[in-house]
């Protein structure tokens, strides 16, 4: 892999970019999103609760990881 490829997935990587674990509720194609995503307000949630955790869960993982 040349350097510019490998530079640019190792930063999707620490910014989030990669891990599209997220789904979006009722989506009528069923798309995926990262954390970051939602937090930029790219995509509206209308359950409280669901954004909350779109919101802080893996934020939250990640420090409790690294403590």
């Amino acid at each position: 892999m040349k350097w510019n490829e490998r530079d640019g997935l190792l930063e999707k990587g620490w910014s989030g970019k990669i891990l599209k674990i997220v789904p979006l509720l009722n989506d009528e194609n069923n798309k995926w999103i990262y954390a970051g995503e939602f937090r930029a307000g790219q995509y509206q949630v209308q359950e409280y609760l669901y954004a909350n955790y779109m919101a802080n869960a893996l934020p939250f993982y990640l420090n409790t990881l690294q403590s």
